[in-house]
């Protein structure tokens, strides 16, 4: 716990899992245990230079590219979405990436959530059936 609010700017773990729970309802420790299916999490913390305009998935491409991390991404029905992340894809519709917004899972594409107010966007990969 320490190290991820360390690295997204918070310099007292205790004030990171108190807004952390003002944003999503729960502790980070309750969202370790409802997500115990999670195997790779890439966290992107915001930067200085993320312009105003960018979406989740160009901040997303961005980092991917300056990180040399792998990604393949694709659109469906208008909608983009990433599907492969390093050596993790999409798997036979019951593993997968999701991503976060400031510890929310939006229901929008990634494509359409502009990020001028958003402190960090994370990929996760999980198991959808539970």
């Amino acid at each position: 716990m320490n190290q991820i609010s360390n690295q997204i700017g918070f310099t007292q773990t205790s004030y990171f899992t108190k807004i952390f729970k003002k944003k999503t309802g729960i502790t980070p420790s309750e969202f370790r245990q409802r997500n115990h299916t999670i195997q790779k999490i890439y966290t992107i913390p915001r930067e200085l230079n993320w312009d105003t305009n960018d979406s989740v998935i160009d901040v997303t491409k961005n980092y991917f590219k300056s990180h040399h991390i792998t990604y393949h991404t694709d659109s469906e029905e208008g909608a983009t979405y990433v599907n492969s992340i390093g050596e993790l894809n999409d798997a036979k519709g019951n593993r997968g990436w999701i991503y976060t917004v400031d510890g929310q899972q939006p229901t929008q594409s990634a494509d359409e959530i502009a990020t001028h107010d958003k402190s960090v966007i994370q990929w996760v990969y999980t198991d959808y059936s539970n």
